[in-house]
C-alpha cells in the first residue's frame, strides 16, 4: 500500500509469514527461511538465501502472487527452478542476504 507522510508517499508492506524451508538435497546449510510480505494487492516472497546462477552472480529466491496459499509453494519451486542449470552444488554456489536487509 502507498501512503503519503508529510507529502512523501512511502511503498508499506506487512510482513504476514516466515517460514523455515528444511532443504537437504542442494544447498550444504539444511534450511533457509522464507519471508512473505503483503502490500495491500499481492504477496511477495524472499529468501535469505542467495543463488549463484551461470554468470556469477548471487540472486535471492523471489516470487509473487495473489493469494496466501500460493506464494510458499511459488517461492520453493523458484529456488528449484533456478538450481535447475547445475547438478553438483557447492557452498561457494550459495551465499546469504545481508541480516541487516532482511
Amino acid at each position: 500500500m502507498i501512503k503519503k507522510y508529510n507529502g512523501k508517499e512511502l511503498n508499506i508492506e506487512k510482513l504476514v509469514a516466515e517460514y523455515a524451508v528444511w532443504e537437504l538435497y542442494i544447498s550444504p546449510y539444511g534450511k533457509f527461511k522464507v519471508r512473505v510480505f503483503y502490500d495491500g494487492e499481492k504477496y511477495t516472497s524472499h529468501t535469505n538465501i542467495m543463488v549463484i546462477d551461470q554468470e556469477g552472480i548471487y540472486h535471492s529466491v523471489t516470487a509473487s502472487s495473489h493469494t496466501m496459499e500460493d506464494i510458499l509453494d511459488e517461492t520453493i519451486q523458484q529456488f528449484f527452478k533456478m538450481t535447475e542449470w547445475k547438478k553438483d552444488w557447492k557452498e561457494e554456489d550459495f551465499d546469504w542476504v545481508n541480516p541487516n536487509e532482511f
